[in-house]
């Protein structure tokens, strides 16, 4: 086979697995959790469930101020390099016990739209909770895949914590 053939085939090849932007199938995206802790919170405002991406900085301050209503200067929304990144918002709603959460898992790219995946998880009735009333919440921000629109599918997926040793 001649060089020339065997180029244009490995070529074809790679042109296949891409889409109109050039990123692969799947595309496993970074992620970075920025809660004031960058830990999973279970106390803010946020009241009832949300899903959203976020493009720009005043949405994402409008929900920031949801989820932390204190006011507290260390609470200050993060710095987003919203050219570059985008910001998904995972809210459980108002729970009537602790043990509850939710964590933005992973994020896939194909082309210019992004799948995240989202996991709530819920104790079992093998669990000693408290009786606290709590509202899960997760902010991550996500590296868009490509300039341009962003288009964002949440997939939820769901467990209980089993507590039994």
């Amino acid at each position: 086979m001649k060089p020339t053939l065997l180029f244009g085939a490995a070529a074809l090849l790679l042109v296949a697995g891409c889409n109109e932007s050039g990123t692969r199938p799947d595309t496993p995206l970074e992620i970075t959790h920025i809660t004031p802790t960058g830990q999973p919170v279970y106390y803010s405002g946020m009241m009832e469930p949300l899903r959203a991406a976020v493009f720009d900085e005043a949405k994402l301050a409008e929900y920031w101020n949801q989820a932390f209503p204190d006011g507290d200067p260390a609470t200050e929304p993060p710095k987003v390099d919203f050219s570059r990144e985008f910001v998904v918002v995972a809210a459980a709603g108002e729970r009537s016990s602790g043990g509850n959460e939710i964590e933005v898992t992973h994020a896939n790219g194909e082309g210019r739209a992004v799948e995240v995946v989202i996991l709530t998880t819920t104790p079992s009735k093998s669990c000693v909770v408290t009786l606290a009333t709590t509202r899960p919440v997760g902010f991550v921000k996500i590296t868009r895949p490509s300039s341009g629109p962003t288009p964002v599918t949440f997939v939820e997926r769901a467990t209980s914590r089993n507590c039994n040793p």
